[in-house]
């Protein structure tokens, strides 16, 4: 099975993965990353089905570095399209990402910092709803 300290060495020196974020943005999204390659090995038992992970868990967070950086230049087809290919990598990765919650997260993103995005973008992931979705049920 891969050496977890080999694969997190490769995660960090992928430039591809932090290149658009400052060094706090990119250390999320590394941390959130290593905590990932680490669950994988964990569970993985087929080296096949490790790799093809590990590739998309590495896809996954090219789109997140990618889209936190540019999003503020690509109009909203570009940006609809970034996600959707965002939304397949996170698929393909073993995490589902309804369009309902890209609709939530579309609603709120041009008003994030670089920061919050990253983190917002890493709660697609984990299944929480943006908060503009908790603030929208309050009052019902």
């Amino acid at each position: 099975m891969a050496d977890i300290e080999l694969l997190i060495e490769q995660l960090y020196e992928d430039i591809a993965l932090r290149d658009e974020l400052t060094d706090e943005e990119a250390d999320t999204l590394l941390r959130w990353g290593e905590a990932q390659a680490e669950q994988l090995v964990a569970a993985s038992t087929d080296a096949a089905t490790f790799d093809a992970r590990f590739a998309a868990l590495r896809t996954v967070m090219k789109h997140i570095n990618k889209f936190t950086g540019k999003r503020a230049k690509m109009d909203a087809a570009a940006q609809r399209l970034q996600l959707k290919q965002f939304m397949q990598a996170a698929q393909e990765f073993g995490i589902t990402i309804t369009p309902q919650q890209i609709e939530m997260y579309l609603q709120q993103h041009a008003t994030l910092s670089h920061h919050d995005n990253v983190h917002a973008m890493l709660a697609l992931l984990a299944g929480d709803l943006p908060k503009a979705h908790d603030d929208m049920l309050k009052g019902y």
